[in-house]
């Protein structure tokens, strides 16, 4: 209902996540968050229980290898090529910029597998999930020991659909979700850890 998109704007535009222009050039866009997205990101997966976090996990998995699956079935040599080379960092190639999402490498790997499954239905589904648990993955992908060793992952995925091995590329997108899992839980703990008491508390006076 139109009354219903209008107050769900009103709300969107007071939590800073759109802003509207009047004019020829106007409308409503969708705007970053001001402050740092990390702890932005963090505050949300403060926020969530570990319920919440597996369960978000097990989803994201399923679709994602279910895709990767359906990748190996369909996809040709070209599309292993542009694979890999999404994998490939240019020869003398700079560090990432200041700003630029962690993981970003591994998550346009992953949508790209998903374009490969040739199922609409499954590459939407995964947009909308990577949306969700890819930005909490950004967090892991934040610490080079973690990101490094996925993209080596995903090499692995990439030679498996290369040779046309769906079981094994479902297998290996599953551990690379578990393996996010486990350091997500991890942060989550730290997050949501009780402060330690101060060493006066309880003193009477």
């Amino acid at each position: 209902a139109t009354v219903t998109a209008r107050e769900a704007l009103v709300g969107l535009r007071s939590r800073g996540l759109v802003s509207s222009m009047r004019g020829r050039d106007g409308g409503t866009f969708v705007t970053l968050p001001r402050g740092n997205r990390h702890q932005l990101v963090r505050d949300r997966l403060g926020g969530m229980s570990r319920v919440e976090l597996r369960v978000l996990a097990i989803h994201y998995g399923a679709i994602a290898s279910s895709a990767d699956e359906l990748a190996a079935d369909f996809a040709d040599q070209d599309d292993i090529a542009a694979l890999r080379r999404l994998l490939a960092d240019p020869p003398g190639a700079a560090p990432a910029p200041a700003g630029q999402a962690p993981g970003r490498v591994v998550g346009d790997f992953l949508l790209e597998l998903a374009a490969l499954s040739q199922s609409a239905r499954l590459a939407r589904e995964y947009v909308r999930l990577h949306t969700d648990f890819g930005s909490l993955l950004a967090l892991a992908h934040a610490d080079p020991e973690f990101d490094a060793p996925m993209r080596r992952l995903c090499a692995d995925i990439a030679e498996a659909v290369g040779n046309g091995e769906p079981d094994a590329a479902r297998h290996l997108v599953n551990r690379y979700v578990r393996a996010g899992l486990s350091r997500l839980i991890t942060e989550h703990s730290r997050l949501t850890a009780a402060p330690a008491p101060s060493p006066t508390s309880g003193r009477t006076t």
